[in-house]
């Protein structure tokens, strides 16, 4: 009867050892930002970069800010990002809408777009504190690049928390683009308020 049992467990652990040894590894954004350096590589077995710790949490809600001429109104959430191998990364995906303070007509919005729509702002990565999303304009002329949400701390106000529109696009057809690089038309730098 011991040997019989002695067998089972046998049996038993040459099954499960190499279960669990070839687990699936998830890790928070704070870890996978350390490997956002030349050479650095995350786990081969990464499958989930996981909002643990709940960092995404104070970038959520809807924010207003102004800077005397636009006023730009951000629908900031969590989303699951999945892509085709399975991968999964928890990120924000931010929309916005443009008003003309003069006019108070609504000159730009991605508000009612769809998750998939190329002009609505995904969340990369964090870089010292800073999270990057990936920004798509809608003129094509260089207006590309990211946003750069970040948390400062103001004396007078105390946390401030702004976002900049950082352009890095290529023009791909000059003959297009006479009029060279279109810059964003997002205001940059505005210190934004929670509604």
């Amino acid at each position: 009867m011991l040997i019989k049992m002695k067998n089972i467990y046998l049996i038993f652990l040459t099954l499960i050892v190499p279960i669990y040894g070839s687990c699936q590894t998830t890790i928070s954004l704070e870890q996978y930002a350390t490997y956002r350096c030349e050479d650095c590589e995350p786990p081969e077995d990464l499958i989930y970069v996981k909002d643990l710790n709940n960092t995404l949490e104070k970038y959520t809600g809807k924010w207003i800010g102004n800077d005397g001429v636009t006023q730009v109104i951000y629908d900031i959430r969590k989303y699951l990002n999945v892509d085709n191998d399975g991968f999964k990364h928890d990120g924000l995906i931010v929309r916005y809408e443009l008003r003309d303070l003069n006019t108070n007509q609504i000159t730009l919005s991605t508000i009612g777009l769809p998750d998939n729509n190329i002009n609505v702002i995904k969340g990369a990565y964090f870089i010292n504190d800073i999270y990057y999303a990936n920004y798509m304009g809608f003129d094509y002329c260089g207006q590309y690049g990211y946003l750069l949400l970040s948390y400062s701390y103001n004396l007078i106000t105390g946390n401030q928390f702004t976002i900049r529109t950082l352009l890095n696009g290529d023009i791909y057809f000059p003959s297009e683009c006479p009029n060279g690089r279109m810059p964003s038309p997002i205001p940059s730098d505005v210190p934004l308020t929670k509604l």
